[in-house]
């Protein structure tokens, strides 16, 4: 973190009331008219970054206005650790990952049931086999890779995240066609992306009178989150 991106407690939560107030002003005018926007005026915001708030100086926590007073100071506040918690502690010692019994690249899940995502990544709930049977959340995103990415790097770091396990392809089996169409369609719809994104032969990898889809570039993550998803 550059230190003039940060700017002192009082300066910072000054801004942080504008940006609230300037919020409730952009609400207010969206109702209106074209004609009575075409006189507004737009307000250029330089960015601000919030450092941290849960960082520890001299062995105390501070929040984020004691932190940007502690940068305005001449603090590197990328040299603090945060506050030690059930996600990341000084000793360095990682959680264990609970072992799961992935399927492998180009296996084969059962789909359970959609999840409501944000925008931007379709999930849904999918479980292999066996007893007992691993359940695990499917993801589709076009920042899959980035979210592994980030996510080996703060078990780097000593959080005790889990990173997703990513799958070139993956064949998923519903209950009905019409289960597997409405999922396929929510991925296309949450990605805004084209069915070929994530179908590479829609006439093999959509079987007409199987309920299958094979699924390219998805991730899988265990069905039970025992810790914060950061990535």
């Amino acid at each position: 973190m550059h230190k003039q991106d940060v700017m002192p407690g009082s300066e910072w939560s000054r801004r942080r009331t504008l940006v609230s107030a300037m919020a409730c002003l952009s609400l207010s005018m969206a109702s209106l008219s074209p004609q009575a926007m075409a006189g507004s005026l737009v307000l250029p915001f330089e960015g601000i970054h919030e450092p941290a708030s849960d960082l520890l100086l001299k062995g105390k926590p501070i929040d984020a206005d004691d932190a940007a007073d502690a940068a305005h100071k001449g603090a590197d506040l990328s040299r603090l650790d945060p506050v030690a918690s059930d996600l990341w502690n000084p000793s360095g010692t990682l959680p264990a990952i609970r072992p799961l019994t992935y399927p492998e690249d180009g296996g084969k899940v059962l789909f359970q049931s959609a999840m409501r995502s944000s925008a931007g990544i379709a999930r849904g709930r999918v479980y292999t086999p066996g007893s007992p049977p691993q359940s695990f959340i499917l993801s589709a995103s076009l920042g899959t890779h980035a979210a592994i990415a980030r996510a080996h790097l703060l078990r780097k770091l000593g959080y005790g995240v889990v990173p997703p396990r990513w799958y070139r392809k993956l064949t998923i089996r519903f209950d009905s066609i019409a289960l597997r169409d409405q999922f396929i369609d929510q991925i296309i719809k949450q990605t805004q992306t084209g069915q070929s994104r994530w179908v590479a032969d829609a006439a093999k990898d959509i079987p007409k009178d199987v309920p299958e889809a094979t699924i390219q570039d998805i991730a899988l993550e265990p069905g039970q989150i025992e810790t914060p998803n950061f990535h």
